[in-house]
């Protein structure tokens, strides 16, 4: 058995046990999702709950493992886009609607209203360029897990994001994202492909990795 068919195995056990807290829907998140997933990811699951019916994340956790993460949702504020998250909001709602997959119960993504406008984009944009920051900050406390974490995930997001404002097309993998960027931006596809190649797990970051980071938000954001 690979890894990815073990991990698609502990998805459909930790599936099975949360039926039991009879919630209105549960999905899949994240890489594996998209059909990205590496052996440094982990899997995440959307669990949505009747508001009468919720159950914390605290509670959810032994339901869980250490490669199964389980993020509980009010039905009522996830259609009301009112949902608890330390993102922007638009982006977060659109990318889960996008590229998140219903594994049991309602289909609940579908009716999600996330109507994207330029300036939504770009808020994304200005959020990634704190959590580029925080892959500097990171990476010189010696916590290289999360600054390749940040590395990537920011330039990736920033990406997505950018690709929408000049070509109108709405990105949904990070594989599609760096490929065309790597056309579109030329001269920064050293540092698109190299936060693809560290998401993936293939290189190890270097600060001067973060820095040019940097720099391509810079480009970013003057267009």
């Amino acid at each position: 058995m690979t890894e990815e068919e073990q991990m698609a195995k502990e998805i459909d056990e930790v599936v099975e046990t949360l039926k039991e807290l009879e919630p209105v829907s549960i999905v899949l998140m994240g890489s594996f999702a998209r059909q990205e997933w590496t052996s440094k990811s982990d899997a995440e699951l959307a669990v949505i709950f009747e508001d009468a019916n919720y159950h914390s994340r605290t509670e959810l956790k032994k339901y869980g493992s250490d490669k199964v993460r389980i993020y509980p949702f009010r039905l009522s504020e996830l259609l009301g886009l009112r949902s608890v998250i330390p993102f922007p909001r638009k982006f977060y709602f659109w990318w889960l609607k996008n590229t998140a997959k219903t594994l049991w119960g309602k289909e609940v993504l579908s009716r999600l209203k996330v109507k994207m406008e330029q300036a939504d984009w770009r808020e994304n944009i200005v959020f990634q360029k704190g959590v580029a920051l925080s892959a500097l900050l990171s990476f010189r406390n010696n916590d290289l897990e999360t600054a390749g974490w940040a590395f990537s995930k920011s330039c990736l997001f920033a990406t997505v994001s950018t690709i929408a404002l000049i070509k109108g097309k709405e990105i949904k993998s990070f594989r599609e994202a760096s490929a065309l960027a790597t056309k579109e931006f030329p001269d920064f596809q050293d540092v698109i492909k190299k936060a693809e190649s560290v998401w993936q797990g293939k290189f190890k970051l270097e600060e001067k990795d973060i820095f040019r980071n940097f720099e391509y938000f810079s480009f970013l954001e003057n267009i």
